[in-house]
């Protein structure tokens, strides 16, 4: 009987904790908050919320643009304007 209580309870929280990321992703998307202003709790709420969201949508990108992007991740997510062009001609090349 604890056991289902307990069990019902912390669904009922993940189902309001799933709600709430939901308002503060549209907010932050909005720019009516910053994602600065949230707990670490929340932010940790909003990368999980948007991860299912981009795990319902087919990738469409093309695997240029994929060995693009995963280079661009690998080099830690910001690159030069040369570094840009060096992974692009590598992903080109890969492609051939």
């Amino acid at each position: 009987m604890i056991l289902g209580a307990l069990l019902s309870s912390t669904a009922a929280i993940a189902q309001d904790r799933t709600a709430q990321a939901r308002i503060n992703y549209q907010a932050v998307l909005a720019g009516t908050k910053q994602i600065g202003q949230l707990s670490a709790q929340e932010q940790a709420d909003i990368a999980e919320f948007d991860r299912r969201l981009r795990a319902q949508k087919p990738d469409d990108r093309t695997p240029d643009q994929r060995c693009i992007d995963a280079e661009i991740r690998r080099e830690g997510g910001t690159v030069s304007t040369l570094a840009r062009r060096v992974i692009e001609m590598k992903c080109r090349e890969a492609g051939s």
